[in-house]
């Protein structure tokens, strides 16, 4: 890369970040309100950063494989993930496996016409059993099992 190419980049990159610092240093001067504003918005950026790194991480990680994947989709997915490292609560399209006996002991799927997984998980947690994730994927089909 020349250093031309390397200087635009850069001023174009770090542009957004010298305005939202300018602005937020602004506001610290102004008083209590505005102080918790502006640390509020360095939360929320710091958030965006760590889910950033979280997609690239991912996206990286799937190769080929995962490469046609619609942004969208991948952005589902980095926030249901991140849902279930900082809450410890999933939903059951994301895979639940747990033992029998635990199962009978948060007492089953509730009946309930919506959401019985996430009531299921509250359960869980209650009982001071969190749920967590593993670095494996599972794979599924689309495929109607009952046409084979």
């Amino acid at each position: 890369m020349s250093f031309k190419g390397f200087m635009v980049a850069t001023g174009i990159g770090q542009l957004s970040a010298t305005i939202v610092y300018s602005y937020v240093g602004g506001m610290l001067a102004g008083g209590t309100k505005m102080l918790f504003t502006a640390l509020l918005i360095l939360f929320a950026l710091a958030a965006l950063a760590v889910l950033a790194r979280q997609l690239y991480r991912e996206h990286a990680s799937r190769g080929k494989e995962g490469a046609d994947a619609a942004p969208v989709l991948m952005l589902c997915q980095a926030l249901s993930n991140l849902r279930v490292r900082l809450r410890h609560i999933s939903y059951g399209d994301q895979g639940l496996f747990i033992e029998r006996d635990l199962f009978f002991k948060a007492g089953m799927f509730p009946d309930a016409p919506l959401m019985e997984d996430f009531q299921f998980a509250l359960n869980l947690k209650r009982l001071g059993e969190p749920l967590g994730m593993t670095k494996h994927r599972i794979r599924t089909s689309a495929r109607d099992s009952t046409a084979l």
